[in-house]
């Protein structure tokens, strides 16, 4: 009997989504859990959040979850402040995809940013945190992989969002606000619109 030749293109292989934030408190966390109910709950896929990042939100998250028994918790796993080693293990565990929340110390996480086929930045575009945006664009200018990340931004005013396009020539895309970012309630259209540039 003949054995059947497996073809590489035939196996599904794990993504990973890596997000990065330009700073603390933009919404970084927040854009990964409503990024993994998208694909989990709407799109079907089989998805974990690991948080490599020294903020500790997601483990706080998981106790309020697993207090108030939340049903998320049986549709998406989260792993909470991971190293990279865990990270490897991870990915080599089934799922379709990895959602990593960086946090925001590019220079710490750079080199396993970097390696993530999928990036996305997380940064707010109001009026006082962006300069934390242009700094973020000054830093990473010069990155080979660049043109292929995605840029986003929390609290979105057009006029900001104009001038990060016209001075470093990025797309920022609004994202819209969610209260709670396990129920998108208002941004479903928003993830189809994402997820067509990332899946």
């Amino acid at each position: 009997m003949a054995k059947k030749r497996i073809k590489f293109r035939d196996i599904k292989s794990t993504e990973l989504i890596g997000i990065l934030g330009t700073e603390h408190g933009v919404g970084t966390t927040h854009f990964c859990c409503m990024l993994g109910v998208f694909l989990a709950i709407v799109k079907g896929y089989k998805v974990a959040i690991v948080e490599i990042n020294d903020t500790d939100c997601l483990r706080q998250a998981g106790i309020i979850l697993n207090t108030f028994k939340h049903k998320i918790l049986r549709i998406i796993s989260i792993y909470t402040q991971s190293d990279i080693n865990e990270l490897s293990q991870i990915v080599s565990m089934n799922y379709d995809y990895v959602i990593v929340d960086y946090g925001c110390n590019f220079t710490a996480i750079k080199e396993s940013f970097l390696m993530c086929p999928r990036k996305i930045v997380v940064g707010s575009g109001c009026f006082w945190k962006l300069h934390s945006y242009v700094s973020f664009l000054i830093m990473v200018k010069h990155e080979k992989s660049l043109d292929h990340w995605i840029f986003t931004a929390t609290n979105p005013i057009r006029s900001n969002l104009t001038f990060l396009k016209k001075e470093f020539h990025r797309e920022i895309i609004p994202i819209p606000y969610e209260e709670n970012p396990f129920f998108l309630d208002n941004s479903v259209d928003f993830w189809h619109y994402l997820t067509e540039k990332i899946i």
